[in-house]
C-alpha cells in the first residue's frame, strides 16, 4: 500500500498543472443537524510540486494520496489540531471530513469535485 501511496504522490507532482476542485452543499457538526453550506476546497499543487489541499481558511501539505485519480481517490493532509480526509468516488461524489483533536470533533461535508483546468 505504501508504494502504491508513494507513486500517486509521484504522479501528481508530475502533473503539477492538474487540481481537483470540490463544491460542498451539505455541512454536519458533529451529532447536530446537517445545514446547507457553500464551501469549497481545491487539490493542487504548491510552487515546487508538492501536492496542497487549499481552503479559504487553509493551506495544507498533502500527506497521503491512494486511488486511481480519475475515478476515484482518497486525500489525506493534516493541519494544526486536525486531520483532514476528502474521499472522491467515481462520478465525483464527494465527502470531506475533519476531524479536530480538541474535543474530539467531527465537521463533515457533502458535495462534489471534479477535475480542473
Amino acid at each position: 500500500m505504501r508504494i502504491l501511496i508513494i507513486a500517486a504522490l509521484m504522479a501528481c507532482t508530475a502533473r503539477a498543472a492538474y487540481a481537483v476542485e470540490c463544491s460542498f452543499t451539505t455541512e454536519c457538526f458533529d451529532a447536530e443537524e446537517c445545514t446547507e453550506t457553500d464551501y469549497s476546497l481545491v487539490i493542487g499543487h504548491d510552487d515546487h510540486g508538492i501536492p496542497i489541499l487549499e481552503t479559504i481558511s487553509e493551506t495544507l501539505r498533502v500527506t497521503a494520496i491512494a486511488g486511481d485519480g480519475e475515478n476515484h481517490s482518497t486525500v489525506t493532509a493534516t493541519g494544526e489540531g486536525a486531520i483532514h480526509l476528502l474521499t472522491r468516488a467515481t462520478g465525483g461524489d464527494a465527502r470531506y471530513t475533519v476531524h479536530l483533536t480538541e474535543g474530539p470533533m467531527t465537521i463533515s461535508y457533502l458535495g462534489t469535485c471534479k477535475a480542473g483546468d
